[in-house]
């Protein structure tokens, strides 16, 4: 038997996420035992998206670490008189200085991979007409498309 119609990524994501309703998730969850190619995209964004996740509780642990550290030279500040006040104060400015310059570069650094991912998010059909909406967007304008998917 040869499948003639496939579940498109948005419907896969809902699934791989947990959202769809259970009759909907039956019906994909049996496709998928038939066919490879879909079990094959559901197995690289459930990837994607343990990754991804994985990637924001490591941002959540970091920020965490950060305020903990500012937080420490805050009370040690506070805690000073004199002169002592006026080096623990410079402590803190220096590191509140130091945070934002490491969270701005790691920004610059995320945004070439988020507008990648939305790219492919566009190509593959999942927001119908943003691509040709987003085309004369700047940011967009020195992105190069992703391959376009195999038809299915």
């Amino acid at each position: 038997m040869s499948i003639q119609h496939h579940p498109d990524d948005a419907t896969l994501m809902a699934f791989a996420a947990g959202t769809l309703t259970e009759p909907f998730a039956v019906v994909v969850s049996a496709h998928l035992e038939m066919c490879g190619q879909c079990r094959k995209t559901s197995r690289t964004m459930n990837d994607l998206g343990a990754a991804m996740m994985q990637k924001a509780d490591a941002m959540k642990q970091h920020m965490a670490d950060m305020n903990a550290k500012l937080q420490t030279l805050v009370d040690d500040m506070n805690k000073s008189r004199g002169s002592a006040k006026v080096d623990k104060m410079q402590a803190v400015i220096n590191e509140l200085v130091s945070q934002r310059s490491m969270m701005q570069k790691e920004m610059m650094d995320m945004q070439p991979q988020m507008m990648h991912h939305m790219m492919e998010h566009m190509q593959s059909g999942m927001m119908k007409g943003m691509a040709d909406s987003m085309a004369g967007c700047p940011m967009m304008k020195h992105m190069t498309p992703p391959a376009a998917p195999e038809p299915k």
